[in-house]
């Protein structure tokens, strides 16, 4: 794996109407940029729902819309080396009293990319199994949108208790509009509920459960010579798999919308430290058990493959303050497992003349290990009510994943290590109510590991698997 250096240098101009009620503090005390006030608390930078409480205004609400276009060959395979992107989103704050606090979220996003080929899910690494164009020559514009709608709302109960729930919910619908051509539709949901207990004023402790669930369908077709013929590899992981020729069966079946489904229950437990009047710990850990399948069930419907999955994380935040400065660090760790068989099946006939779907059994074609920790510092210095002069900002990342594709009696084995460090100094200018940001960094990136290793549980009568270095 090669090293990469970026440089970059940023004049950030952005519209944005926001409206503020800053609660002890005087009325020149403009909030510019929404991020600055999470970072004043470690718990409320975190994300977590029942971080609203510590929120240091009264309301807070932003208008924002952005856009980028990007062109340049240093992309991922499924990725655009031609894009365009533009969005909008509105998000705000509000304490309505002394016990209740609400947030809520409304966003939209369009993308246009050229020359896209390569996977044919949006995001190929959140699944265990990715349909993959085998042919360049099949390249053409695809169209990404975005719909995220998330609310949240934290309530005290009595003087120690807390209860706070949250929604997330994204729909996007994604489109390529040459053969061999998909449509797709995701529907994401992710529901939280958590319980907080006040044990003393350095301390809270608290519970919580998510549910998350992803579903992303897709169909094929064709629309233009009807007598080429289109193949796509069944990757199940490092591009490693089966042939597929589109027809009206299969994994890209031109009949059939088959669903990428994805569940995971997930656990977690939390504690907050207030370890002096300038420094405070929030930590969360997390435990989850992944569930999904590709295909349809029912009778007369195929599931292809089924997968499950566990995951541990952490999740750290701390934040030091001054009078006029401000130091955030941000640390996660995270250990995944994952498996995915492939069904076995044959389709029969029964007396009436209708079709069964009839499984035999499972083969395992998946087994993955993935192991990430990065590490976050932010600096705010120079800070006027919550609106820092300059912003420095460090971080580093660390990846590894681990794993087999098995197809009996082939088998490829792949280990990837990948790091990155990086940092960046920035600017603000205030102009009234407006600023403008000049920002200047550098990261570089590095990793090691093999891409493939093949081999064979056995000597095989015929070649029938296939595959990519």
């Amino acid at each position: 794996m090669k090293s990469k250096i970026c440089l970059w240098v940023m004049l950030l101009c952005a519209g944005v109407f926001q409206y503020t009620s800053v609660l002890g503090q005087s009325t020149d005390s403009t909030i510019r940029n929404i991020s600055d006030l999470k970072y004043t608390n470690a718990w409320l930078s975190s994300g977590h729902v029942l971080g609203l409480h510590a929120l240091p205004v009264a309301k807070i609400s932003v208008a924002e819309v952005y856009g980028a276009a990007t062109k340049g060959g240093f992309v991922d395979y499924f990725e655009s080396n031609n894009r365009f992107l533009a969005g909008a989103k509105v998000e705000s704050y509000r304490k309505l009293n002394s016990r209740i606090a609400f947030q809520g979220k409304l966003g939209y996003e369009t993308e246009r990319g050229k020359n896209m080929a390569g996977s044919s899910f949006i995001d190929p690494y959140k699944y265990p199994l990715d349909l993959v164009e085998y042919a360049d020559s099949t390249a053409g514009d695809k169209k990404l949108e975005r719909y995220n709608l998330t609310g949240g709302v934290t309530t005290k109960l009595g003087q120690r208790w807390k209860l706070g729930g949250k929604v997330d919910y994204e729909a996007a619908n994604y489109s390529k509009f040459k053969d061999l051509r998909h449509t797709n539709r995701l529907l994401q949901l992710d529901v939280n509920v958590s319980l907080g207990y006040h044990v003393n004023d350095k301390l809270e402790v608290g519970l919580a459960y998510d549910y998350l669930r992803r579903i992303e369908s897709v169909k094929f077709k064709t629309y233009g010579n009807t007598d080429r013929q289109y193949l796509s590899l069944i990757s199940f992981g490092s591009f490693y798999g089966m042939l597929e020729l589109h027809d009206d069966k299969g994994y890209t079946s031109s009949q059939e919308t088959n669903p990428q489904r994805d569940i995971t229950n997930q656990f977690s437990g939390f504690i907050n430290l207030q370890l002096s009047p300038n420094l405070q710990w929030f930590n969360i850990i997390k435990v989850g058990k992944r569930t999904g399948y590709f295909g349809k069930k029912g009778t007369g419907s195929i599931v292809y493959t089924e997968h499950e999955g566990s995951n541990l994380e952490y999740h750290g935040s701390a934040v030091l303050k001054y009078t006029q400065s401000l130091h955030h660090f941000d640390l996660q760790l995270a250990s995944s497992a994952l498996d995915n068989m492939q069904n076995i099946y044959r389709m029969e006939t029964v007396p009436g003349g209708s079709t069964s779907v009839v499984y035999y059994g499972q083969a395992k074609v998946l087994n993955q290990d993935v192991k990430r920790f990065s590490l976050h510092y932010t600096g705010h210095f120079g800070v006027n009510g919550f609106t820092p002069r300059w912003v420095v900002e460090a971080g580093a990342n660390f990846n590894n994943r681990v794993q087999q594709v098995s197809i009996y009696p082939y088998f490829r084995k792949q280990e990837i290590n990948s790091y990155s460090l990086g940092g960046s100094l920035g600017r603000n200018i205030m102009l009234g109510a407006g600023m403008f940001t000049v920002s200047a960094g550098a990261k570089y990136g590095s990793g090691g590991g093999f891409s493939n290793k093949d081999g064979l549980f056995a000597t095989p009568s015929s070649n029938r698997i296939e595959g990519r270095k």
